[in-house]
């Protein structure tokens, strides 16, 4: 967040100091390593217009880098189908127009290769709005980004 904070704020011509606890691309937080996953299913509805925008805004600092760091896939959820957490995900989805499949557990098999074999009662919750964020290389682009920027 703090790099990518550094970015915006020296990309909009603000004076920018980015400072760090430990080495930049340290290993001691949790944006480092390899992936994070990026999801448009919460219960709250200001988390799925934030997974909206920041979708534009990954496209944004790709482009003026030159390289990917954020991978767009589809997001399966899996639960019981009365679970509190799902059924606020599907209400929340609905309510901000993102296009969400509610499959029954035969549908989740057929459509995931019999990859997945849900008990009984369980249902999946299909979004196109998910994705791999490349954690390290992400945080470095920004790093540099905001650099280039001449601010940060």
């Amino acid at each position: 967040m703090g790099s990518s904070t550094a970015y915006q704020t020296a990309r909009h011509g603000l004076k920018t100091l980015l400072l760090e606890q430990f080495d930049f691309l340290h290993p001691c937080g949790s944006s480092h390593g390899e992936s994070r996953t990026i999801r448009a299913t919460y219960k709250k509805d200001y988390y799925c217009n934030m997974i909206l925008e920041s979708s534009h805004l990954w496209e944004e600092a790709e482009a003026e880098i030159g390289y990917k760091v954020y991978f767009k896939t589809s997001h399966l959820d899996m639960g019981p189908s009365d679970s509190k957490f799902l059924q606020a995900a599907i209400g929340s989805c609905q309510k901000n127009s993102i296009s969400g499949r509610v499959l029954d557990r035969s549908e989740v098999f057929e459509e995931f290769s019999g990859k997945f074999q849900l008990p009984e009662g369980w249902i999946g919750v299909v979004t196109p709005q998910g994705g791999v964020i490349k954690a390290t290389k992400a945080v470095a682009m920004f790093q540099t980004l905001g650099v280039q920027n001449g601010r940060a």
